[in-house]
C-alpha cells in the first residue's frame, strides 16, 4: 500500500522499507522525470524509507512545521 501526505505544496511518498533500493526506482526513474517533463521544480516529490511514527512525530514537534495532511 501506498501512503502519501502533503507537504506544502509537495507530496511526501512513504515507501517500503524492506526493499529501499528497488522501492526508490519509481519515484527516481519515473515519476522525477515525468515531473521535471511538465515543468515542475526539482524537489517537488520527496520520498522516504523511514519508521512512519518516528517521522511524523518529529514532524509534529517541529517548529517548522505548521500542518500536516494525510
Amino acid at each position: 500500500m501506498l501512503k502519501a501526505l502533503i507537504a506544502g505544496n509537495c507530496p511526501v511518498v512513504r515507501l517500503s522499507r524492506q526493499a529501499p533500493l528497488a522501492a526508490m526506482y519509481l519515484p527516481q526513474r519515473v515519476a522525477a522525470p515525468a515531473l521535471a517533463d511538465v515543468g515542475a521544480p526539482g524537489g517537488v516529490l520527496s520520498a522516504l524509507c523511514a519508521d512512519p511514527a518516528m517521522t511524523l512525530e518529529s514532524w509534529l514537534t517541529s517548529p517548522l512545521v505548521d500542518d500536516i495532511f494525510s
